[in-house]
């Protein structure tokens, strides 16, 4: 069987509301590149669905994440239409702790999961560990986490070519665009901030300059 037919193969198994699910990744990508408000509604849709999807199938582990998916996008929709936030760049100090936090949350889950006589599922709990990473730098409107997307999206291609889910695989291949197309956004209007923060600041300088005379 080609990749082709194993991908409408798949489409015509796969049930309509994760059909759905999948087409609100793209639109949180594409909003999110936008820095738009609906982002964080597709995102809602998206990890609520996948969430239940998972629960439904005893897959705790996985619904557990997207519930925190969920979560933050909640959050999402209050902190992005009820504060001006800029982008910005995160200091290494801050990369590091933000790492070392996500590495430490990781062995502690698969070491609960190991304790509780379960499977680590040591790939899958790394992935939406740093999954949750990506989406909080999103939230705070942190430029580098459409690096971090990236990463996720070649891991996640290589998982789906793995275990032969090409249906995912090719839903990655739509999601790598709209993560280029975000970090092109992102990086101009962070160096049109930062050129407005300098024009603003000689403005105040030189209105300064006029009062004490």
């Amino acid at each position: 069987m080609g990749i082709l037919e194993a991908i409408i193969l798949q489409w015509q198994s796969t049930h309509y509301v994760q059909l759905f699910a999948m087409f609100c990744t793209l639109g949180f990508a594409w909003f999110a590149g936008s820095e738009s408000k609906l982002a964080w509604l597709f995102g809602m849709c998206n990890f609520g669905i996948s969430g239940s999807v998972a629960l439904v199938n005893g897959d705790y582990v996985r619904g557990g994440f997207f519930a925190l998916f969920f979560v933050i996008s909640v959050w999402g929709v209050y902190h992005w239409f009820n504060n001006k936030l800029y982008i910005g760049r995160l200091q290494r100090s801050e990369h590091f702790f933000m790492f070392a936090l996500t590495l430490a949350t990781v062995v502690l889950i698969c070491s609960v999961l190991h304790l509780t006589g379960r499977p680590p599922q040591i790939m899958n709990v790394t992935f939406y560990g740093f999954g949750i990473l990506a989406i909080y730098m999103t939230l705070n409107k942190a430029l580098e986490t459409w690096f971090y997307w990236a990463i996720i999206n070649v891991a996640s291609a290589y998982l789906s070519l793995q275990y032969e889910r090409y249906l995912g695989l090719a839903l990655i291949l739509l999601y790598i665009p709209l993560t280029v197309r975000g970090l092109y956004i992102w990086t101009n209007r962070y160096y049109a901030q930062l050129g407005q923060r300098a024009e603003q600041e000689e403005s105040n300088l030189a209105l300064k300059s006029i009062i004490k005379r």
